[in-house]
């Protein structure tokens, strides 16, 4: 069965989960807070309560660091902090935190009496609720999840300007663009993601990579397990396969007239169709390849599209894909980064892998 890519944040049943824990939270406070409108407040009323406070601190701090990219966490803190300022004024409905000696003797008498029978109005919790919906409001950064998103693709932006910026460099250095296999003559294939480490300042990481061997053998299966971020993307999710070894997100786009004809790299010379217009590396993220496989795309093997659906709601097929909601980015042989939105045309995506192919690519 086909699957969307890319996944939405939690899965259904996740969803499901949290939603029917929720909903049971939802019905079983209310139920409580009722039942205490019935009474003057008890000593457990305010523990209730402070804890409640001390929840929704909780929740701020984890919102602040990463909690928002959960899709209900918004609901979560109005629920929360509703439910604090309620429940805070419910137990002051009669002035006791306004002075400590009334507090004492309201919290002596609650813990001495079951009940003083008397029944008040819920004014004070609504008051409560609507101070606490206020100050849900004000500490709800706007698209807050949203502008992590796009930090995160600012960043993924700028590691693929740093591959553009290797990539121009090597060509400076040696007339044309790196390989997909960079391995020395007679020995196994090596990854360009392995061999420019030092590129990369990564050169202690390529000591470990042992050039005469696989790159599945077992030491080299080590280095796999180090996560390089300089070829992952950071909007990932679910980077690793069974083994630890961590997936790249960027590949070069091979195959026949392209700008790695049979995996090996072209002169900007060679590259008739234009360097604005040549795909050199796209973010491919669902095609979950080990960062140390000396593996890339091929135009004859991957079929051409942006985020298309795959057998899980991980993998991706095309050769691009990423869990940028909307489209990918990739990196042009001038080397720019632009963002291709999912539903490009497909004739303009064909003429963009293609670097001798003559045709004319239009806007965009």
């Amino acid at each position: 069965m086909l699957a969307a890519f890319p996944p939405p944040v939690l899965p259904w049943w996740q969803l499901t989960l949290v939603w029917s824990i929720g909903i049971g939270l939802v019905v079983g406070t209310i139920w409580w807070l009722i039942r205490s409108f019935r009474r003057s407040p008890r000593i457990w009323d305010v523990l209730v309560w402070i804890a409640l406070a001390c929840i929704a601190l909780w929740i701020e701090v984890e919102f602040r660091t990463g909690y928002s990219d959960q899709q209900f966490a918004p609901l979560l803190r109005m629920f929360i902090w509703t439910l604090a300022g309620a429940g805070i004024c419910r137990v002051d409905s009669r002035g006791e935190f306004g002075d400590s000696r009334k507090l004492s003797a309201a919290l002596a008498d609650a813990a001495a009496s079951e009940s003083s029978g008397t029944t008040q109005l819920p004014i004070q919790a609504i008051v409560g609720g609507v101070l606490g919906l206020l100050a849900f409001g004000l500490t709800q950064p706007p698209a807050v999840s949203v502008s992590r998103e796009a930090a995160r693709r600012t960043q993924c932006k700028n590691q693929l300007k740093q591959i553009g910026f290797i990539f121009k460099t090597w060509h400076d250095q040696s007339g044309r663009f790196p390989d997909s296999n960079m391995a020395k003559p007679g020995q196994p294939a090596v990854s360009w993601r392995v061999a420019l480490l030092p590129e990369f300042d990564q050169s202690e990481l390529h000591r470990r990579y042992d050039d005469s061997l696989v790159w599945n053998n077992a030491k080299n299966l080590e280095v796999g397990k180090r996560r390089f971020d300089g070829v992952i993307c950071p909007s990932g999710r679910n980077l690793q396969d069974s083994y630890g070894r961590w997936f790249a997100s960027y590949f070069l786009v091979g195959g026949p007239m392209t700008a790695f004809p049979s995996g090996a790299g072209l002169s900007i010379g060679e590259i008739t169709d234009g360097i604005s217009n040549t795909l050199l590396v796209t973010e491919a993220a669902g095609q979950r390849i080990v960062w140390t496989e000396p593996r890339d795309l091929d135009v004859t093997r991957d079929p051409l599209g942006v985020n298309l659906t795959g057998t899980s709601p991980t993998h991706s097929p095309g050769i691009l894909s990423s869990y940028h909601r909307g489209g990918a980015q990739a990196v042009l042989a001038d080397g720019s980064v632009r963002f291709l939105n999912e539903h490009i045309a497909p004739a303009v995506l064909k003429a963009m892998t293609t670097a001798t192919g003559g045709e004319t690519v239009p806007e965009w």
